[in-house]
């Protein structure tokens, strides 16, 4: 029997020698390997031709309009001739003997589908593999069980062989992990299926795959769909495993969501776009918290019917100090996107971002106001600030733990102007500075001397240099136990901008983790005494 093997190929060109190395040192002679290369920029394209010219089991088929991984496996199913058919992927390679034993095993079994179990890898193909030496073949006799709860039945399509006769619906072209729809409804259509527990797959973890690559919304989408198709499918097809179906393939999709979500850099934003379509899979009874462990219930509860994301309005804070900032620091802020719904009684929001984790600042609401007051020759417009908080378990804490609250100070990207003057009579420094009390520390006691160092150097710099946006004046947005917005450094700064007159300075607005209001005075109550015993 003759096996056509699939390769789909994008800028695979560091593992792809190996990949094709592995594939020509089979035992199994009668194949052939359709390379799809889709839309490469790197050496993957010379590469194939380069296995093309040496052995005429390698076909290329180069696809200048590349679409996805799913257009490029159908564009080698069409075109294939064996009579079954296995998917490799590009950074990967297989154990020599892989096709080999696979056939076998259909032969003997006389299952339309056979698989084996992968091997995990960080290393490139070497040609060095160990010797199979015994293996068991196990057969199910309820695939769709199986491929739904066995881990040793992933969803994947690549370590398997697939008589070409089973597979009568191409991939899904135009979302990511088209495996799950493809390969379930393979599996529906099955009386049996046979594994081998020989590890030839090797599958290569040191590459960033579909799976493992930065998270988008496209992919959440995609993700959706496979929650819609799959039990569609099923209940149309195999109506008794449709509440399985839900249980182990649409849940665990949604398992998946949330977990890659949370480990994005942008996870904010990414969860505010997946909440509602998340929402309204659940009102559609598409999913539900059957199958998931507590941590993902909990996760999922949270998702549901928390309140703390942007598609509800509603933060950690939305500052009540009404900053007059310049107005085209503001229009010059991306938008919040999707467009969230407006906070009612605040005309313009900027919503804080995260410096650390390159999130960055964006205007939430308000960009017609702020347009409409440049167009009538305004210069600042007033603002309130919104921003996210910490694990509210922690900002309990926080009040007992310095070192929580310093740990976890998050800095905004953006610099906005303000007057100087304005900051003063807004009454958000902790004490006004004066000549007479400059740099008059407690803590950090400095001699006479060097206070009026310190006093002229940082004097003379401004009158030499003006205000310097590269260090803004630092304000902290609701401090914990509920204090309000205070400016956090930059004092001193202040003082001499009013002095000199100059018409405005540079803030960045930070914020830390903070206690929730109505417990504030017990617990700063609480944390008083604490201390006090602890310096005694």
């Amino acid at each position: 029997m003759k096996i056509s093997v699939i390769i789909p190929v994008y800028n695979a060109g560091k593992y792809l020698t190996g990949c094709l190395s592995s594939i020509a040192a089979q035992t199994y002679p009668d194949f052939e390997c359709w390379c799809v290369n889709n839309g490469s920029t790197d050496d993957s394209l010379r590469i194939i031709n380069g296995f093309v010219q040496k052995d005429s089991r390698f076909k290329l088929i180069d696809r200048t309009n590349a679409g996805k991984q799913a257009a490029a496996r159908n564009a080698a199913l069409a075109r294939a001739t064996g009579g079954a058919v296995t998917f490799v992927d590009a950074d990967d390679y297989i154990h020599p003997r892989m096709l080999e034993l696979l056939v076998k095993a259909m032969n003997e079994t006389q299952c339309d589908v056979v698989g084996c179990l992968p091997f995990n890898t960080t290393a490139l193909y070497t040609g060095d593999f160990e010797t199979v030496k015994s293996y068991k073949t196990k057969i199910y006799k309820d695939p769709v069980a199986a491929f739904m709860t066995k881990r040793c039945v992933p969803t994947t399509v690549w370590g398997r062989l697939y008589k070409k006769s089973v597979i009568t619906s191409p991939f899904i072209e135009d979302i990511f992990f088209e495996d799950v729809p493809f390969t379930f409804e393979i599996f529906s259509g099955l009386k049996r299926y046979a594994l081998i527990t020989a590890r030839l797959y090797g599958y290569y973890k040191g590459n960033e795959s579909t799976m493992r690559s930065v998270w988008t919304n496209e992919k959440t989408d995609s993700y959706i769909r496979v929650i819609r198709s799959v039990p569609l499918f099923a209940a149309k097809n195999v109506p008794e495993k449709a509440n399985a179906v839900k249980k182990h393939i649409s849940n665990g999709r949604v398992k998946m969501i949330m977990s890659r979500i949370k480990n994005a850099p942008d996870r904010r934003e990414l969860y505010n776009y997946a909440a509602p379509k998340i929402r309204e899979l659940y009102r559609e009874k598409l999913i539900s918290y059957s199958g998931l462990k507590l941590k993902h219930k909990i996760a999922l509860c949270r998702l549901l019917y928390g309140g703390r994301n942007l598609e509800n309005g509603k933060f950690t804070c939305v500052s009540q100090t009404v900053y007059p900032l310049k107005i085209d620091d503001l229009l010059a802020l991306p938008d919040v996107v999707p467009p969230p719904p407006a906070i009612k009684g605040k005309e313009i929001v900027i919503l804080v971002g995260n410096r650390d984790k390159n999130i960055p600042d964006r205007l939430y609401q308000g960009r017609g106001a702020l347009e409409n007051l440049k167009s009538a020759e305004g210069e600042t417009a007033p603002c309130h600030v919104a921003f996210f908080r910490n694990r509210p378990f922690w900002d309990l804490l926080s009040p007992f733990c310095r070192a929580y609250r310093n740990r976890f100070h998050a800095f905004g990207t953006a610099v906005y102007h303000i007057r100087p003057q304005t900051v003063r009579e807004m009454n958000l420094e902790r004490g006004q500075r004066t000549k007479e009390n400059a740099y008059l520390y407690s803590k950090w006691p400095l001699s006479a001397q060097q206070r009026q160092k310190q006093y002229d150097d940082l004097k003379n710099s401004l009158i030499q240099n003006g205000f310097d946006d590269n260090h803004p004046v630092e304000i902290m947005l609701c401090r914990s136990l509920g204090v309000k917005d205070t400016v956090y450094q930059g004092h001193h700064r202040i003082m001499f901008c009013i002095d000199m007159n100059v018409p405005y300075i540079g803030i960045v607005f930070m914020y830390v983790s903070h206690c929730p209001r109505f417990l504030a005075k017990p617990l700063y109550r609480l944390a008083k005494i604490f201390k006090k015993r602890t310096a005694e």
